[in-house]
């Protein structure tokens, strides 16, 4: 039993004062096993009184060191629950009070919610050996309560500071490898073209949507005053110079300081008509089917016309040096920074 070595001590002393036995002879195993059979291998005159000083002296020794009651299946009788019960009575009082507190402010949606969030504290107070385990799980908990207390300096000392950053350290690392595995697989995706076969089923699915935001983006853009007012400018520069190097214009038997205000009055109320005219047509139904026809036709060009293969390997080259950016950026330790 714990803290009888000294009622040990004493047993093997008288055994070997008994024999006759040196103390080097006591400290050694073996040797004391021996001087037990010697001990006991006497003449059967000299045993009654070997029996009556083993009864008088080692043997209440050895019920205080080796004795332990058994109940009648032959196990062991455990008092230890008599040491366990005031632990385990304060943790259930500890452990309903948290449940009620938990309840009053509505930490969950169900009251009953607590237990399963805190399972390891309930099956820590199932009274059984193999259960006992779960209770070293309350440390954890009990750590972070007192790290969210403000009545508390934990969690500001330097022991926890430096564990924190220990933590974040490896954390980041972890985190690191993971996001630059997975950014070197979609580098390798876009090189095999994987993006090309996802673009051309995304856009099949929303074909529709991409035609009628186009059209809406093309007829915005066409009625917008900004673009309108530079192509009066395109139109009035074309006029102009039209008016002067126009071979028709020439052979007119009429100055060309005349000439010249009537072509560029004329061009200008020609275009303000076809400006005014592409407005109204672009409001009208058959202008809106125009324009979706032609935001179609721009959509099938980009996708299946003879410039896919460039503008694939121009995406791809983007997306790759994107990705190679990211990849650096991520590759940067943040917390060598910091420090």
């Amino acid at each position: 039993r714990s803290g009888q070595e000294r009622t040990l001590e004493v047993i093997r002393t008288l055994i070997a004062r008994e024999v006759g036995a040196g103390p080097l002879e006591v400290e050694d195993p073996e040797s004391m096993l021996d001087l037990v059979r010697r001990y006991w291998s006497v003449p059967p005159e000299h045993r009654a009184g070997r029996l009556a000083l083993f009864d008088e002296t080692v043997g209440p020794l050895l019920r205080v060191n080796y004795f332990r009651e058994v109940t009648l299946s032959g196990r062991p009788v455990d008092w230890f629950w008599l040491i366990d019960l005031p632990f385990l009575c304060l943790f259930i009082v500890e452990f309903s009070v948290r449940w009620v507190l938990s309840v009053r402010r509505r930490e969950h949606r169900r009251w009953y919610f607590f237990p399963i969030f805190n399972w390891y504290d309930l099956i820590g107070l199932v009274p059984y050996t193999e259960f006992r385990i779960f209770r070293l799980f309350r440390i954890a908990s009990i750590y972070m309560r007192l790290r969210r207390s403000e009545l508390t300096r934990i969690g500001q000392d330097v022991i926890s500071r430096a564990v924190a950053y220990v933590s974040n350290i490896i954390a980041e690392e972890i985190s690191d490898a993971v996001a630059l595995r997975i950014l070197r697989e979609a580098q390798d995706e876009l090189r095999e073209g994987t993006h090309r076969r996802i673009l051309d089923r995304a856009v099949v699915e929303r074909r529709e949507r991409l035609e009628a935001v186009m059209a809406a983006q093309v007829r915005s853009v066409l009625l917008s005053e900004r673009v309108q007012h530079r192509l009066r400018a395109v139109v009035d520069l074309y006029v102009e110079r039209t008016a002067g190097a126009a071979a028709e214009l020439r052979g007119v038997p009429l100055p060309s300081a005349l000439i010249r205000p009537i072509v560029e009055s004329a061009g200008g109320l020609v275009a303000d008509a076809t400006l005014r005219s592409l407005a109204e047509t672009l409001d009208s139904p058959e202008g809106a089917e125009a324009v979706r026809q032609l935001a179609g036709a721009i959509l099938d060009e980009v996708l299946r016309g003879p410039l896919r293969a460039e503008l694939d390997e121009l995406t791809e080259e983007i997306g790759v040096d994107i990705i190679e950016q990211m990849k650096q950026a991520v590759a940067v330790k943040k917390w060598a920074q910091k420090g």
